[in-house]
């Protein structure tokens, strides 16, 4: 599963398909909030099982248990073309498990950094 790293979202959440793809069970999830994505309202629910997730580096895999995670629920609209919403990574998941994005357009080329 692909993760968009997003530095403006306060939350982090797994996009409608990725969780139809991984079987989560919507009918546990209360979507009562609402977030902005692409100038678009969507609806997003907590998840209230555990979450664990698996990153895969060139050296090591790293496993994190993030004390909140979210799904998201329907599509966003961006110049009239219609959209499943992307999983996202907000800052909410990069300070938890003290994360540094870098960032570098010279070489086109972008990495997370993990601060021990």
């Amino acid at each position: 599963m692909k993760f968009f790293i997003d530095t403006g979202s306060p939350k982090s959440f797994i996009g409608e398909q990725d969780a139809i793809r991984l079987q989560i069970r919507f009918s546990k999830i209360n979507f009562n909030e609402r977030a902005r994505m692409g100038g678009t309202a969507i609806a997003i629910g907590e998840i209230r099982d555990d979450v664990h997730l698996y990153f895969k580096t060139e050296k090591e895999s790293i496993h994190l248990k993030p004390v909140r995670f979210f799904v998201s629920k329907g599509m966003w609209v961006k110049k009239g073309i219609v959209s499943p919403n992307p999983s996202i990574l907000g800052y909410d998941f990069l300070l938890e498990n003290r994360f540094a994005l870098y960032y570098n357009p010279y070489e086109n080329r972008a990495y997370l950094e993990r601060k021990d």
